[in-house]
């Protein structure tokens, strides 16, 4: 994993997460460390679970005004997943190879971008992308916008968290969109 040093908005340096074992150790000194790359499962081509390769080193991408950096406790994996690793959506993502997938994640606040008014570094999160993200959430750190996270209730764990929101939006979805459930 690599970090950019800050200082008053200066870019420093890059290093190792090996030469800089606790980032809050450089921020009593001033400096505000910015992930920029890390683990991730990757998806080269379309096919099994076997086409799936773990990497190290993949980049994480600036964030956006309403985006969060949250770094992952746990996720999971839904049809959705598995469907798309297979092909579904080819003609949407192919030429976008390779891909990180995954949809849900639960984890920490590690930064925010400049617009973010309802989180904050160090709280504990989860939530779901879009279904058309081309980032997922296979990763160390993952990328998604303010209003796809809520704070993560203290009386369940992060692999409990994981599994919700997907699931819960794909339920509410058919609820609303099928069964047209109205008030009363």
């Amino acid at each position: 994993m690599r970090f950019l040093l800050r200082l008053n908005g200066l870019k420093l340096f890059a290093v190792d997460s090996e030469s800089l074992p606790c980032c809050s150790s450089s921020r009593k000194l001033g400096f505000r460390c910015i992930v920029t790359s890390c683990r991730a499962v990757l998806l080269p081509r379309f096919g099994g679970p076997e086409v799936l390769q773990l990497r190290d080193n993949v980049n994480v991408p600036d964030l956006k005004p309403n985006e969060v950096l949250v770094r992952a406790r746990a996720v999971s994996i839904n049809p959705l997943d598995c469907r798309m690793r297979s092909g579904y959506g080819r003609s949407l993502f192919e030429s976008l190879l390779p891909l990180i997938l995954g949809r849900d994640v639960s984890g920490e606040v590690a930064a925010i971008g400049n617009s973010v008014r309802s989180l904050s570094i160090g709280q504990e999160v989860f939530g779901a992308l879009h279904p058309t993200a081309v980032r997922g959430t296979y990763s160390d750190y993952a990328i998604l916008a303010e209003d796809e996270l809520a704070l993560k209730p203290a009386s369940i764990t992060h692999v409990e968290a994981s599994v919700i929101p997907f699931a819960a939006l794909t339920a509410w979805r058919a609820l609303k969109s099928t069964a047209r459930i109205t008030k009363g």
